[in-house]
């Protein structure tokens, strides 16, 4: 196996940032373009599943699978957190700042999991096929 240069580190840590901006975008920015909070989050939503649905697939184990939808959510969760914050009164802020990062996260991890299992049996299945 050849060994790993400061290349593929640098592509490595390029996909990264760019995965996590993706994310943050994705958070964010229909609630800055739509203003109206609830069709915004589930926008979002809808669109943090979609887009996370590549990274569970390219894990190799089902906690990377996990790690991987429980990080970009998280990223998404506060991008939207922060967006949300102009948006809502500040006596109900708390309540659906937690509500909707709470639901960011268990939903990308929920799908990131899925895809990282199915993409795994897939696997096995290919692997048994050429025994």
């Amino acid at each position: 196996m050849a060994k790993p240069t400061r290349k593929k580190y640098s592509n490595r840590l390029m996909t990264i940032i760019f995965s996590v901006a993706a994310f943050l975008a994705i958070g964010g920015l229909p609630l800055m373009l739509l203003r109206n909070h609830a069709l915004a989050v589930q926008v979002s939503l809808v669109a943090a599943a979609c887009a996370i649905i590549p990274f569970g697939i390219r894990s190799h184990s089902l906690p990377g699978g996990v790690l991987r939808g429980a990080g970009l959510g998280l990223a998404a969760g506060s991008s939207l957190i922060s967006a949300l914050r102009g948006l809502i009164p500040p006596q109900d802020f708390a309540r659906y700042a937690a509500t909707y990062s709470l639901a960011m996260v268990a939903l990308t991890t929920a799908v990131a999991l899925l895809f990282a299992y199915l993409a795994q049996r897939r696997r096995r299945m290919m692997e048994d096929s050429w025994s």
